[in-house]
């Protein structure tokens, strides 16, 4: 179950990249890397659970969830509800994660917009209610990411990106800098 739950969003072929490596490490218990001529008893190679938690914590699934970058974006610091006004910010986006889920008011899409000071904690805020979503495809796309990229290939990749969000039943795109993204200067 737990490898299960940590190869969520893998491809077949991530999948069976999983399967030959930990069959690999299996291997690599029996096998005698200082004398390679001795002879291998195929039953004693045997696959274990310790194997798969191995050979899933090193694939890493090309489309869904990093969860360790997205993490990194709040883990520092973490999250305070410093004021009721946050706690109501908070609960909204929560709601707008929940109500993709629900039954009844299944919408297709739900679009926020948080703007704020610099450093207010508005990248840190999504990020968590993202990883707290519980979603198969959450991306983070920044700023950095399409810094000095000419304008038709941020589009692309922004396309991509949509695309990609688009396979997966649920999905949250966290668009992180968008004035920098779109060299927006403010004149005046």
């Amino acid at each position: 179950m737990e490898v299960a739950k940590r190869s969520k969003n893998f491809t077949g072929a991530e999948l069976s990249r999983v399967v030959r490596n930990a069959r690999s490490f299996a291997m690599a218990r029996v096998i005698d890397p200082t004398d390679l001529s001795k002879a291998i008893n195929r039953k004693d190679i045997m696959l274990g659970h310790s194997d798969f938690l191995r050979a899933v914590e090193e694939t890493h699934p090309a489309f869904g969830v990093a969860d360790e970058d997205i993490k990194a974006l709040y883990q520092g610091y973490g999250i305070i509800d410093y004021s009721d006004a946050f706690k109501g910010l908070r609960e909204t986006l929560r709601r707008l994660t929940r109500q993709l889920l629900s039954r009844e008011s299944r919408s297709s899409l739900v679009t926020c917009c948080l703007s704020g000071q610099p450093g207010a904690g508005k990248t840190a805020l999504a990020a968590s209610v993202a990883v707290e979503s519980g979603f198969p495809f959450v991306k983070r796309i920044g700023a950095e990411d399409l810094l000095s990229l000419p304008e038709s290939v941020k589009a692309q990749r922004l396309h991509e990106a949509f695309e990609d969000a688009g396979k997966s039943p649920l999905s949250l795109l966290l668009l992180d800098d968008v004035d920098r993204m779109l060299e927006y200067v403010p004149v005046g």
